[in-house]
Formats: structure tokens, sequence, C-alpha cells
């Protein structure tokens, strides 16, 4: 029996069948679009920016304004099953501002746990976007392999340094983060699993 892209009874959406997943193969087909991204943001249909993707993306694309436990088990396991026929068949899932508090605790934490230690053998990739450091948890953070820092506060930068400075000491980590993020906009990548000590950070660049 085919695997069904059955994820968002809450929010159904009807597909044409130029849309449909696998519009020539009746046995595969799941009725639903090629979906290869999924955002969660609790700004998914008030941002400019995520409405101009959705416009642009909406056969590829889906977004969702809320998260939930259930929710990211069902992604996943439904997309492990899809992965385990088809190496091929990968999604992307962007999780903005989605951190602390007790809701993260009750409604998600246990899933994105679950996620950050399971999503390599669902074909799943994470683009997470936080606000602090500690708005993910010890699990996840362990579980990262690139990271994307932006100028923050001395304290938040003495948060992330035990975690973060590789090979480097404590106060070479946080001159080099406060130097490569103090122009507007600029960054410092950090490769954790580059093979190599010169492959690990990165100013402004992906390398």
């Amino acid at each position: 029996m085919p695997v069904e892209r059955q994820l968002w009874d809450v929010e159904p959406i009807k597909v044409p069948k130029d849309l449909q997943r696998y519009p020539k193969d009746s046995l595969k087909n799941s009725g639903l679009p090629e979906i290869k991204c999924i955002v969660f943001s609790p700004n998914a249909k008030t941002d400019e920016k995520w409405l101009t993707l959705e416009r642009k993306y909406s056969d590829k694309m889906l977004f969702k304004t809320t998260l939930s436990n259930e929710a990211l088990e069902t992604v996943v396991n439904l997309q492990r099953s899809l992965f385990e026929k088809d190496v091929n068949d990968t999604m992307l899932l962007c999780l903005d501002d989605f951190g602390s508090g007790a809701k993260y605790q009750n409604a998600y934490g246990a899933a994105l746990d679950s996620l950050a230690t399971k999503y390599r053998w669902a074909g799943i990739s994470i683009i997470g976007a936080y606000h602090g450091f500690k708005q993910l948890s010890p699990v996840q953070r362990c579980q990262m392999s690139h990271w994307f820092l932006f100028r923050m506060s001395d304290t938040e930068a003495k948060k992330i340094t035990p975690e973060l400075r590789c090979h480097l000491d404590d106060k070479t980590f946080q001159e080099m983060m406060h130097e490569a993020t103090a122009e507007p906009f600029s960054f410092l990548y950090i490769n954790t699993r580059s093979p190599s000590n010169d492959g690990v950070f990165h100013v402004n660049q992906i390398g």
C-alpha cells in the first residue's frame, strides 16, 4: 500500500490533477503536490517574505503557523517511509522562531529533540532561526552541523562559547565572533563537520 502525505488533516488542501505528485503513476500518486519544503513559523501568514515565497512556490512549499509534537512526529514518520522507498525523496524543514518557554516544552519540545536525532534517517534537512542560543535544547545544539551567528550581546556570546569555540580558547573565539559580526548583516559561519580545523570558521562566507 503506498505511503501517502496525509500530514495536514487540520488544514486540508485540494490539489488539482496537474499538481499531483505522481500524475502518471496511480500506484505512487499521493494526491498531494510534490512538497519539498515545509515552513513552521508563527508569522507564516503575515510576514511578507514568507507570503512572497508562498505565492511563488505554492506547489513546492507548505506554510504552517503552529507546531506540535504530533505534527512533527507525523512528518518524520511518513517522510522516513517515503525516503526508505526512494533515497531521492527528501524534504527541507524550516523552523522559524519556535524556541523556549512553557509552550515550547509542552507543545513541541519533545518532538524537536527527537527530530534532531532522526532527521538524517528520514531524508530531512533542517534550517532553524532563533533569537537566542539557549532557545535550542542541549540535544538539538549538539546535533547542529552548521551555524550562522549574527551580532549578539556579550552575555549571549559567553553562553555559546563553551559549545562552539572548537579548538580555540574562549578569548580568541569571542574576539573573532565580535569582529566577524561588526558590520550590519555580517555573520560568522561555523561548520562543525569540517574534517580540519582550518575549515571550521568562516567570516561572511560559506566554506
